[in-house]
């Protein structure tokens, strides 16, 4: 009769010792695409609002001076549209 106790045992271990390395680079894992997520967040908030910024600078920029339009409508020496690329 063969005693494998021990050698089941001790793979028994190591398997567990495996298992528990991977649910911890899960986690880390999961914490990390959290925190990714949240700082994309962030930066999409933060391009809106420098959007907001910008326009609202250019209608103001437009209102004081409705000449200026023209001069950012075409590029110097091109004479071409920067809406046309």
């Amino acid at each position: 009769m063969c005693n494998c106790r021990p050698e089941r045992d001790h793979l028994r271990e190591q398997h567990e010792k495996v298992i528990t390395v991977l649910n911890i680079r899960m986690a880390e894992k999961a914490t990390k695409q959290i925190q990714l997520n949240e700082t994309r967040d962030k930066l999409r908030g933060t391009n809106a609002k420098v959007m907001v910024y910008c326009c609202h600078n250019l209608c103001q920029l437009v209102s004081i001076n409705p000449h200026w339009v023209s001069m950012v409508q075409t590029k110097p020496n091109q004479g071409s549209s920067i809406w046309a690329e």
